[in-house]
């Protein structure tokens, strides 16, 4: 790998609870993932955060701001920086037929988290 993959996460907030997906591909298929994915190239943060978010949850957000900045190094095959940013849901409606499901998180037992 030659290069440094960046990618965006998405802290949604709706009704006061972060907003999770059940991720559709590996790794970690089938886990309760943050939504988001690549930057593409000449795209901000907050234009992925708004484009991930629709194209995954159906759900359309209001970016506030960075929250924070991860870095994952794994040589010799993986470096990524990912940008996570803050934001409010402030319409749509979540589709069971996009590429994640959405999860509001009500009580019940415990679920797996990837982080």
């Amino acid at each position: 790998m030659s290069e440094i993959r960046v990618g965006c996460a998405v802290l949604a907030v709706r009704d006061g609870r972060i907003l999770l997906g059940k991720r559709g591909k590996a790794p970690f298929y089938g886990k309760w993932v943050i939504p988001g994915g690549g930057v593409n190239r000449f795209e901000s943060f907050a234009e992925t955060a708004v484009r991930k978010l629709a194209e995954e949850t159906g759900l359309e957000i209001s970016v506030r701001e960075i929250a924070t900045i991860k870095e994952i190094i794994s040589p010799p095959h993986e470096h990524r920086v990912i940008v996570y940013v803050s934001a409010d849901v402030v319409g749509g409606l979540c589709q069971e037929d996009a590429r994640a499901s959405c999860c509001t998180r009500d009580g019940g037992g415990p679920f797996e988290v990837a982080l």
